[in-house]
């Protein structure tokens, strides 16, 4: 069953299982209240699978809540995202134009402007609609028998916060201490509560309840359970069970309180702040044996980032330089020191603590060290102003940081200034790279080239550098067979990249590379590509080997991810 165009409501996430499940009961219940249609979709999740319980569709959701309500083809950038914010009538506009509404948010249910507001308890009904298979049914219903009495839930998020890719974008908001728990749970304990506690950390619940007299799932059946997903669904029945949530900002808890219509107090949003800077600093002297080392980095790091109103500048810039020599991966904490210094007017040590990091990021990030560093994006965007007044000519990484915030303000010429800069002043793979590219940008072709011949021969081979030449080079009339030459190595270096990968189809079509393009497109159909323009790259490049059929299904999934795209649409309508 289709729905029309901008009538549809949907939910998209490809991240943690209580996001999702957030997403799919708030998702019906702006269908509902709106008179829509609801679709979801359960991507495969790419960062940080092994910290989640992400099953198949299939062992979640029953047959028959599937075939009315799957649709694993929906493309985000076709709808109107809603998070952190409610459907006001511009939103509902704005869908007109495209397939609909995608609900991405979490936090509790969704406003929508002109219907009344609903609250966490009202969401517990929404939730029993979502169709589960009979395994998770029969899971929440264990969970139902299990819990006798009253009891309060704390829960303490760590996974892929503390280990995986993103403890690299902080979310600090996720993370509770662990000398938060503790004393919220002590607090619980003499008030004479019932506590059951709950962490996808399995140290940290042996540690706590051998400390504390506490419940937790393992207490009340859990064990019998066969998958990471029954226990990950156990362990949110549980806690939509008790009378009250203990937590952090977590969307696994969110899920529970949704399922249960259960109120979730933040513990640190209500401590006393230089109490809870004391009990951190504390339980890391007292207890080391409880953190592991990316757990001490966090806290070291959560201190310094969260509690900047109680410590000095002095000692937030020693626990950042702890945490990163702690863990050397995470190169935010060092981007937080450069802004640091640059606001305290001393950009000589702001320039220092970038060259190390980026060295450090380029010698282990490869392709995305292109960059500068991915971790860009965690620190504050509201410093360009004064970082620009520290610009001068003996800082060449502080000009590439400068470089980074101009280019997302779309200030080509701007840019060039300042990599051009960086680079002449320390000349590097690094920063050549950053140059090429913004050359490239800046449509001056012919240098570009140049720049990136020099840097293959001097620094060999770096799929980034590859594919700037192509870039360069593609757009330098009589110079098609060397583009394809190096959009060819950039693929074979690093063959997940689907945009180098349409780019050696398309110029390999264009050069005489019939199965050379071929072979690519069928490592790349078009179900697989989640960006219009590179689905339209491809869908020119089967056109030119005369696979029609390939070139309309690359044309409509360009249409499908980017509907708005005129030429997009014009392609299409050629078939």
């Amino acid at each position: 069953m289709k729905s029309n165009t901008g009538e549809m409501i949907v939910a998209y996430r490809g991240d943690g299982f209580g996001a999702r499940i957030c997403a799919i009961a708030n998702g019906l219940s702006v269908a509902e209240r709106m008179g829509r249609e609801f679709r979801f979709s359960w991507p495969e999740m790419k960062t940080d699978a092994g910290h989640h319980a992400i099953a198949p569709p299939e062992e979640i959701f029953s047959p028959e809540f599937l075939a009315q309500h799957l649709d694993q083809t929906i493309a985000p950038r076709s709808f109107v995202g809603v998070m952190d914010r409610p459907i006001t009538s511009e939103v509902i506009e704005q869908s007109r134009a495209l397939r609909g509404i995608a609900i991405n948010h979490w936090n509790g249910p969704v406003d929508i402007e002109g219907m009344p507001h609903l609250a966490i308890e009202d969401m517990a009904a929404v939730f029993n609609k979502i169709g589960f298979s009979e395994p998770i049914k029969a899971v929440i219903e264990k969970a139902k028998i299990e819990i006798n009495g009253p009891f309060v839930a704390v829960h303490a998020r760590r996974g892929d916060i503390v280990y995986g890719e993103y403890r690299k974008r902080l979310f600090n908001r996720k993370y509770m201490p662990l000398a938060a728990v503790r004393t919220i749970i002590r607090r619980l304990s003499e008030q004479g509560v019932s506590v059951l506690f709950f962490s996808d950390d399995e140290p940290t619940v042996v540690n706590l309840k051998a400390q504390f007299n506490i419940g937790t799932s393992l207490d009340y059946g859990a064990a019998e359970l066969q998958t990471k997903t029954e226990r990950a669904v156990y362990d949110i029945a549980l806690m939509a069970q008790c009378e009250t949530i203990f937590a952090s900002r977590s969307v696994f808890t969110m899920a529970a309180a949704l399922m249960g219509g259960v109120p979730v107090k933040e513990v640190v949003k209500y401590a006393e702040r230089a109490a809870l800077y004391y009990d951190i600093m504390d339980d890391l002297a007292l207890y080391p044996q409880h953190y592991t080392t990316l757990e001490r980095a966090k806290n070291l790091q959560w201190v310094a980032g969260e509690m900047a109103d109680v410590i000095s500048e002095e000692e937030r810039d020693v626990l950042l330089s702890q945490a990163f020599a702690i863990d050397p991966e995470t190169h935010t904490y060092m981007h937080m020191r450069a802004v640091d210094s640059l606001r305290r007017g001393r950009p000589s040590r702001a320039e220092s603590i970038l060259r190390e990091s980026a060295q450090i990021c380029f010698g282990q990030s490869h392709y995305a060290a292109m960059e500068l560093a991915p971790s860009y994006a965690a620190v504050d965007n509201h410093y360009p102003k004064f970082m620009r007044q520290s610009m001068n000519k003996r800082f060449p990484y502080l000009n590439l940081m400068c470089a980074h915030h101009l280019r997302m303000e779309g200030k080509t010429d701007e840019v060039v200034k300042h990599s051009a800069l960086a680079y002449e002043l320390a000349p590097s793979a690094l920063t050549g790279g950053i140059y090429c590219f913004d050359l490239i940008k800046a449509k001056d072709y012919t240098t570009a080239a140049k720049l990136a011949q020099k840097l293959i021969t001097a620094h060999g081979d770096m799929p980034g550098l590859y594919a700037a030449q192509g870039h360069a080079l593609s757009a330098i009339i009589g110079q098609k067979k060397k583009a394809y030459a190096a959009f060819s190595k950039a693929y074979a270096l690093y063959p997940t990249d689907q945009s180098n990968a349409s780019q050696a189809a398309y110029f390999g079509s264009r050069c005489g590379k019939t199965d050379e393009a071929k072979d690519i497109m069928a490592a790349n159909p078009p179900s697989s590509v989640m960006v219009g323009a590179i689905a339209f790259t491809f869908s020119k490049a089967a056109d030119r080997i005369g696979d029609l059929e390939g070139a309309a299904a690359y044309a409509a999934r360009a249409v499908f991810l980017e509907p708005k795209r005129a030429k997009f649409r014009e392609r299409l309508l050629g078939f």
